[in-house]
Formats: structure tokens, C-alpha cells, sequence
């Protein structure tokens, strides 16, 4: 069946036009009905945002040589099969990465069942629309948009992230994800994405230089300042407009970043139904509570901070005092983080430390572990889950299918007399900057020498829809004795690396998953966490 048949018959009732293109344009005897066919085969739609970062320098080297469309190119019927083709792979790529079922409405199924498309007109970029539980996208208004028009201020990679940050954003409350809405918003803001109901005040942050320093609180200040003077009426019609909320989210979202960032301790987002349950306290449920932050393990309302200096009459305290006033309550109980830094190259007595045989032996116990995430067959659905599993002395895994808590007791009793152990299982990592999966390691080491650490390997798994990416590890001490020998650990963390890399080295390429997938720069750390290494304690 030609291109023109399949479309006719999509047109007579069947829908499952926009899936077919693909698998149409896969076939070498049909590639002649689309325009660019063999350009477009350079960019490999091989279901990776990578894929579509492609697609970016094609539409960029296509205007370059050729120049942009006139707004009827479609037209041409080769013409058109190109835009439905790019519009189908990036509904797929936006309905997988959303974990949904890829669902394409026609214009008539869009009027048949949203008041809002009863207005729109029968025209190209309603024809086909994806639908992400009731969230419409118009996949072909963005690339019609990209093949005729210059000087955008996205890229079309940019604005299927926008689209994903947008979903993910919007049905937080839904899934209780508080921590990525508030991750996702400061995305939406840094990166100049427009936020679903409009991004209040973008230009305003734009030239506010919020680089998450101390000394971007003064320059936030301004910022409300700014707001408050000049664009508050009242503060109910203020609250009027949704962009204000989420804007009020955005801040907050700052802030508390800050707070963790300075402290180098995990940061999390709570609604106030479920820090109720965590305090066995009511908390009301109102814009000053909306969004709760555990910052390492205290409770700070950050949204409040942010609603009393908009909407006072008079400014009770600044933010720079407000996040020193929470360093200084949360210094006594902070447990810093450090990065895990490969110090091969740098400590010729690596193997000489106390501590190289159990950190080696974590090294191992990862690469057994990133085989089970992503190895040869990786992972199906984003429910999937590791089970836990130590490693002692010895070239035995063992599995415990009754959970984490269990071996964590072992570990503390010894009861084998062990020298050194590793219990690994899967966690979320809740850092400054991000939440995401991750590889937690308990690392015993006893005798004279004791060692007990948490060591962290987050990563993005291959659901995310930046792609299945492993971030740069990070340990935190477990007790007081650990913490003074924290610099000797520190250095010999390269045993850590090298045990990967020692697991990995006589394996198939399609077994090395370290070696494929590590990326520290992916995601790099805050600053005032890469400075932060621990020091001697006399």
C-alpha cells in the first residue's frame, strides 16, 4: 500500500496512520514518497532524545542550503509525508518517555471531545494531534513552524523537552512527584521554556543572574522587590493567574535549593498532607505550606518565606538571612555529601589503604548490579526493581528477596566475622539539584580499620527521556568513627573505579556498561559541592 492509500484509509476511520509512517518509511521501496528521505536517514530516529538533538542540525544545515518553506509547502505531497513523518517519532518519543500509550485524535475526535477545539479551524496542525491523558499536543505545528520559519528561540529538541518538563509538571500532584515538579520548574525558568500556563516574570529571572550563590539571594530580593512594587494590584488578583503560582513554586524552588546546595545535603518536596503524616501534626493545606522541604532532616517552609516577602506590608527578613538562619539549624545534624572522585592516578599508594579490598569489592558489586538495570536485556518497564544483594569476601552474590532491611542488620552484626562486606540496592538519590534513581551501596569495612559508608551511583534510567545515563557517585559517612577517617576514604575512593572498571574489562562491549555509560559532566554537581572535601580532623 502506498503512502496516499494508507492516509486515505486513515481518513475513513482508521487512526493508526500517524503509527504506521514509521515502519512505512523504514521500508527502502517507499522512501522515494518522503522529501529529504536520505537526510532524514542520517538522523537515525532510534528513540533517543540524542535522535532528535540530530534533527536540530539537519533543520539547521536544511535553512542553511536551502532556505525555510513558504507556509503552503505542504502542498507537496513528498513534502507533507516528511512533516507527519518527523511529527509520528516525536509523538512516540514523547508518549514513551511519558510512560503512556501513544494516542493520535483527528481534528473530528479533538471537536467531538474538547470544548476548546470546537473554535479552532479545520487547517494542517490539527489534523493529527497526540493526546497524553487529555493533554493535546500539536506535534505538526511544531515542525511545520521549524521548516518555515528562522530564528526561533527553541530548537525543536528544546521544545520537546519543553513538552515532556510541561506533562511531568502538570500531573505531579497527581503522582506526588513534588521534588521533580520543583526540579522541573527551575529547568523550565534556566532554560527560557514556556510553561504550559505562560512563565510569569521570565525576563526578570533571565537578567537576575541566579546562579544558586549566596550572593544570588540579594539579586532574588530584587526580584520580588521588583514584583511588589510594579506589578502587585492586589494579592488576590496577583493569585488570579496560574503562571503567578507556579512562579511562586519557582522561587521557592530556588531557595531551597540554595539552602542544600550550601549545606551539601539531599533535598526533598513534600505537599502538606504527606508532612503531616511525617510530623504527626496538622499542617494546613494553603499557598504558604503548599510545598514543604526536608533539607537533610529538618522541615523548612520555604513557600512561606517566599509569600510573606511578596505579599507583606512589611518585609520580615531577606532571603540571604532566611537561608543562613536554615544553614545554621541544619549544621548540627548535616551528614555532608562528597563526591566520589577516581583517584587512581593521583594516590600511588592506593592499594596500600586499609580500605582498598571492600572498596574494590563495591566496584565489583556495581558492575554486577548495572548489568541487572542495563545490561544485555535491559529493563521493560520503569517498575522493575533490583534485588538486593551483598557481596563478602569471596566470588558469591548473594540475593535477598525479603528486602533491604534484613542483610542492612547483618551488616551490623557480622555475625561471619567477615573483614569487609557490600549490601547493594536501588534507591532515589534526593540531591540539590536532582532527584533520580539510583545504586545504594552499604560499605563495611571492620577491624582495625572501620569503614562504614553510604556510597550512591545515580543514574537516569533508560526510561528517562534523557536517555540511560550513569552520574557521578557520592559517599556520606554512617557514623562518628567512619567521619574521621573520611579524607583516608576519600582518597582511596579510585578502588571504587577501579573494581568497575577491573569487572568490565574482559567483557563483550554490550556487557561494559560503565565504560558506555558513565557521565559525570551530564549533570555536574553544584559548586559548592565540587569544592566540598573532607578535611583532617585532629
Amino acid at each position: 500500500m502506498s503512502l496516499t492509500e494508507l492516509h486515505s484509509a486513515a481518513e475513513l476511520g482508521s487512526h493508526n496512520f500517524m503509527q504506521h509512517i514509521r515502519s512505512h518509511f523504514e521500508m527502502p521501496e517507499h522512501q522515494h514518497e518522503f522529501y529529504i528521505a536520505s537526510a532524514l536517514k542520517t538522523v537515525n530516529f532510534d528513540g533517543t532524545f540524542a535522535s532528535f538533538e540530530r534533527l536540530d542540525q539537519l533543520f539547521t544545515a536544511f535553512k542553511k542550503q536551502i532556505g525555510t518553506q513558504a507556509t503552503d509547502f505542504i502542498e507537496d505531497p513528498l513534502k507533507l509525508n516528511t512533516v507527519y513523518l518527523i511529527s509520528s517519532y516525536i509523538g512516540q518519543f514523547i508518549s514513551q518517555k511519558l510512560g503512556i500509550d501513544e494516542k493520535w485524535q483527528s481534528f473530528a475526535e479533538l471537536q467531538a471531545h474538547f470544548v476548546k477545539f470546537r473554535d479552532r479551524p479545520n487547517n494542517f496542525v490539527h489534523s493529527y494531534a497526540l493526546n497524553c491523558n487529555d493533554q493535546i499536543i500539536l506535534p505538526l505545528h511544531y515542525v511545520a513552524k521549524h521548516f518555515c520559519e528562522n530564528d526561533l528561540p527553541l530548537n525543536i529538541s528544546q521544545e520537546i523537552e519543553a513538552i515532556i518538563l510541561n506533562y511531568q509538571i502538570t500531573f505531579a500532584d497527581k503522582c506526588h512527584k513534588f521534588t521533580e515538579q520543583m526540579h522541573d520548574l527551575q529547568s523550565m525558568y534556566f532554560k527560557g521554556y514556556p510553561l504550559f500556563c505562560g512563565s510569569a516574570f521570565q525576563n526578570l529571572v533571565q537578567i537576575s543572574d541566579l546562579d544558586h550563590s549566596l550572593s544570588s539571594l540579594d539579586r532574588l530580593d530584587d526580584l520580588m522587590r521588583e514584583i511588589r512594587q510594579n506589578y502587585m494590584v492586589s494579592i488576590d488578583k496577583f493569585l488570579e493567574d496560574d503562571a503567578h503560582f507556579f512562579f511562586i513554586l519557582f522561587l521557592s524552588s530556588y531557595v531551597g535549593q540554595v539552602i542544600a546546595e550550601q549545606a551539601g545535603t539531599s533535598l526533598r518536596w513534600f505537599a502538606p498532607e504527606q508532612v503531616n503524616q511525617m510530623l504527626g501534626q496538622h499542617i494546613p493545606n494553603a499557598l504558604t505550606t503548599c510545598r514543604i522541604a526536608q533539607i537533610n532532616a529538618s522541615i523548612f517552609f520555604v513557600t512561606h518565606h517566599i509569600c510573606q516577602f511578596l505579599f507583606e506590608p512589611v518585609i520580615p527578613e531577606s532571603s540571604k538571612q532566611y537561608v543562613l538562619n536554615a544553614l545554621q539549624s541544619i549544621k548540627a545534624s548535616s551528614n555532608p555529601i562528597y563526591l566520589a572522585e577516581d583517584t587512581q592516578k593521583t594516590n600511588s599508594n592506593l592499594q596500600q589503604s586499609p580500605f582498598y579490598e571492600a572498596l574494590y569489592h563495591a566496584g565489583q558489586l556495581t558492575q554486577f548490579l548495572l548489568l541487572h538495570i542495563h545490561g544485555v536485556v535491559p529493563r521493560t518497564s520503569s517498575e522493575q526493581s533490583l534485588t538486593p544483594t551483598s557481596y563478602p569476601p569471596g566470588n558469591t552474590f548473594f540475593s535477598h528477596m525479603e528486602g533491604p532491611d534484613g542483610p542492612l542488620r547483618q551488616l551490623d552484626i557480622n555475625a561471619e566475622k567477615h573483614p569487609y562486606n557490600v549490601l547493594g540496592y536501588e534507591m532515589y538519590a534526593c540531591l540539590p539539584h536532582v532527584r533520580t534513581d539510583a545504586i545504594s551501596l552499604h560499605v563495611r569495612n571492620y577491624g582495625e580499620q572501620p569503614m562504614n559508608i553510604h556510597l550512591v551511583i545515580p543514574f537516569f534510567q533508560v526510561f528517562d527521556y534523557r536517555g540511560f545515563c550513569i552520574l557521578q557517585p557520592y559517599f556520606l559517612s554512617s557514623d562518628a568513627i567512619t567521619s574521621k577517617n573520611l579524607p583516608e576514604i576519600y582518597h582511596a575512593m579510585g578502588a571504587f573505579f577501579k573494581g568497575i572498571q577491573d569487572s568490565e574489562r574482559n567483557r563483550p562491549a554490550a556487557s561494559q556498561t560503565w565504560a558506555q555509560y558513565y557521565k559525570p559532566s551530564k549533570l555536574p554537581y553544584p559548586k559548592a559541592m565540587q569544592q566540598n572535601i573532607p578535611q583532617q580532623v585532629s
